[in-house]
């Protein structure tokens, strides 16, 4: 190995490793790209972005696009979809259990959210006009929405968004863990609090004694950029729940990639796919990882002496597809883990959700196994 690289030492620059090793992994990188599938082109905006965003000035809805995209793209795979259940003569609207990975403020599961709820106020709006329906109050519909908030860190604002989650019938428990340490017993403790927390503001304990055996819960795991290994970290959490809890529940992933330069060797799920390619090292995964960052790179920009690329004959452009291509192998190497070793072997896409104009970290891996338990 390269003297600057061992398992845990911080990463070197690429400006810092031989020509030579940086040489052999771009060969790499284009020899495995000639039989790469490039990401499906799915950007769409989900129905309810005009009603929740369209006054917004263009500054402020950079963000709530791209969150608006991945939604859209979740409610394609029937993430979206709640299941009905009776309490008394109420009719539940239950959503499945949303899992936000890195969730900050949790803006984004906030954004879910309202679009969940708008997607219902149009379809009891499309059947009242269609059957001249008017529910009365002991006929009422609620919809409870049921999310679980995993972040390391504690945000000043984040009582904001989940005061608002809980007043429009969210259910909601926030934890402060880092991913890294995260367990089964993990699931457990969230799962009993979340029926607690149903049971004192929704009055869900009577839907979870009526539920049978044959009827599992629909765990999604998501996020939007959650950064380099922190996603290898959720990946391999997942694996474990599927190993020791699979039995009891479906699940979904939906998990936007970003900052592939922070993927580590010992923490990426797929070693054994990388090696097959011929990564089969910690020296050339950092290289991998570091190439990964010229996907960002600006096109209008001009070179430096000091650029590595610049002494192998490798222009913007070119230096801009293999930063792609770096990334597009990292994430491929995750799909198939959630393939073999998390149980998503039916439903899995890796989608391009928007324009590149918008954002370079604009794909998104999309998996579920829902369909098969339901079938």
């Amino acid at each position: 190995e390269h003297p600057l690289i061992s398992a845990h030492a911080p990463t070197p620059s690429l400006q810092s490793l031989p020509t030579e090793l940086v040489q052999r992994v771009i060969a790499i990188v284009e020899a495995a790209s000639r039989s790469l599938q490039p990401p499906r082109v799915a950007a769409n905006l989900h129905g309810s972005f005009s009603e929740l965003y369209g006054t917004l000035g263009k500054h402020k809805q950079k963000h709530v696009i791209q969150e608006s995209y991945i939604i859209e793209n979740m409610r394609s795979f029937g993430l979206l979809d709640v299941e009905p259940v009776q309490i008394g003569a109420r009719t539940i609207l239950r959503s499945p259990i949303y899992l936000e990975v890195g969730a900050g403020t949790a803006g984004l599961s906030r954004h879910l959210q309202l679009a969940i709820l708008s997607s219902q106020r149009e379809s009891r709006g499309s059947t009242a006009n269609q059957e001249g329906e008017r529910e009365g109050e002991e006929g009422r519909k609620d919809v409870i929405t049921r999310h679980v908030l995993l972040d390391r860190l504690h945000f000043r604002s984040r009582r904001q968004r989940d005061y608002l989650l809980k007043q429009a019938g969210g259910s909601v428990v926030r934890l402060h863990k880092d991913m890294a340490v995260m367990s089964a017993q993990d699931l457990d403790q969230f799962m009993v609090e979340l029926r607690q927390v149903g049971s004192t503001d929704c009055g869900l304990s009577e839907v979870s004694e009526s539920r049978t055996e044959s009827t599992r819960d629909h765990l999604v795991c998501f996020s939007k950029h959650f950064c380099g290994e922190a996603t290898d970290l959720a990946l391999n959490w997942l694996a474990s729940i599927h190993r020791e809890r699979g039995y009891e529940l479906s699940l979904s992933v939906c998990m936007a990639t970003c900052c592939h330069s922070l993927c580590q060797w010992e923490s990426y799920v797929n070693r054994d796919f990388m090696t097959s390619l011929g990564i089969d090292s910690a020296e050339k995964f950092v290289v991998l990882a570091k190439l990964s960052n010229w996907a960002t790179l600006d096109l209008t920009g001009t070179d430096t002496t000091s650029d590595p690329a610049v002494d192998m004959n490798q222009d913007r452009t070119r230096r801009k597809q293999l930063g792609i291509l770096c990334k597009q192998l990292l994430d491929h190497g995750r799909i198939k883990f959630l393939q073999a070793s998390v149980g998503l072997d039916g439903l899995v896409e890796y989608i391009q959700y928007c324009e590149s104009e918008r954002t370079p970290e604009n794909c998104l891996i999309l998996a579920t196994n829902l369909a098969m338990t339901n079938c």
